[in-house]
C-alpha cells in the first residue's frame, strides 16, 4: 500500500495536506519534500456566533470536556492521570467525557482507583449523537484533548467555533489549529503539565473568555466549509492553468 501511494504521489500533478505538521510527516514517509504540498486546512460548518458562556454564578461549576475516543493515541489516560490533580486544588469544576470507551476499560480502571469524591466529579458520557455533542460544546466551559498525535485535530475546531478556549498537546498540526491566540499546549504525555494547563483556566475566567472569542474569530477565518472550498478550487484552476 505504501508503495502504491507513493507512485500515485509522484505522478499527481498537485499534492495537498491540511496541516505543514502533516506534510513534514509525509516527507519522511514518502522521501517528497514538504514544501511541494499545498495547505488546505480542513472546513467545518460555523455557527452564527460563538455560545454564550455558561454564567458561573448560576452553580459556580466550570464544565471541562473531551470528546474523542478513549485510547492511548488521543492522551485518554494523561487527562485521568491529570483529573485527580485538577480535583484535589479545585472543587467547583465537572469534567465531562464523551467518546467511545471499548469494554469500558478505561472507566473500570479510573472507577477502581479513585475515591467517591473523585468519581463525583466526573461524567462518562459514552458515544453521544451529533445532537448532544453539539449541547456539549455549547454548554462547556473549556474544551480539552491531550492527544499524542493529530495530523490535524477536527474537534480543536469544533469546540473553537463555539467559542470555546481549547487545551491541546504540542503534537503534530494541533498547535496550528490552536494557534497561540485560541488556547493552551501542554507537553504530550504529561499529566502534570496538562494539570496545570487546566488549572490556569479554570482560575482565569477573563483568560477563558478572551481566548474562546479568539478562538470563534480564528476557526471563522480559516477553518470554514466555504474557505476549504475556495482554496480547493484555486488550487484546481492553477493546475489546469499550469500555474501550480
Amino acid at each position: 500500500e505504501a508503495w502504491f501511494e507513493k507512485q500515485i504521489v509522484t505522478r499527481s500533478d498537485a499534492l495537498v495536506t491540511h496541516t505543514r505538521a502533516h506534510a513534514k510527516e509525509l516527507e519522511g514517509e514518502l522521501g517528497i519534500p514538504a514544501e511541494q504540498f499545498n495547505i488546505i486546512p480542513h472546513g467545518i460548518r460555523i455557527p452564527s456566533g460563538p455560545a454564550t458562556v455558561i454564567d458561573e454564578k448560576k452553580d459556580h461549576v466550570i464544565r471541562i470536556l473531551y470528546v474523542g475516543r478513549f485510547e492511548s493515541r488521543k492522551g485518554t489516560d494523561v487527562l485521568l492521570e491529570a483529573i485527580p490533580e485538577v480535583l484535589a486544588e479545585l472543587t467547583h469544576v465537572r469534567f465531562l467525557l464523551a467518546g467511545n470507551d471499548r469494554d469500558r476499560s478505561y472507566q473500570s480502571k479510573f472507577e477502581e482507583k479513585h475515591s467517591s469524591r473523585v468519581l463525583s466529579k466526573v461524567d462518562f458520557l459514552g458515544q453521544v449523537s451529533d445532537e448532544e455533542r453539539t449541547q456539549l460544546y455549547r454548554d462547556c466551559d473549556l474544551f480539552v484533548a491531550p492527544s499524542r498525535y493529530e495530523s490535524f485535530g477536527i474537534v480543536y475546531a469544533e469546540a473553537m467555533s463555539y467559542g470555546k478556549p481549547v487545551i491541546g498537546c504540542n503534537a503534530g498540526g494541533a498547535p496550528e489549529v490552536i494557534g497561540t491566540e485560541s488556547g493552551l499546549l501542554a507537553r504530550p504525555g504529561d499529566s502534570a503539565d496538562l494539570a496545570a494547563q487546566i488549572l490556569k483556566l479554570c482560575k482565569d475566567g477573563s483568560l477563558r473568555e478572551s481566548l474562546g472569542r479568539n478562538a470563534y474569530q480564528r476557526v471563522s477565518e480559516l477553518f470554514s466549509r466555504e474557505k476549504m472550498a475556495r482554496d480547493t478550487v484555486d488550487l484546481y484552476q492553477q493546475v489546469l492553468t499550469g500555474r501550480n
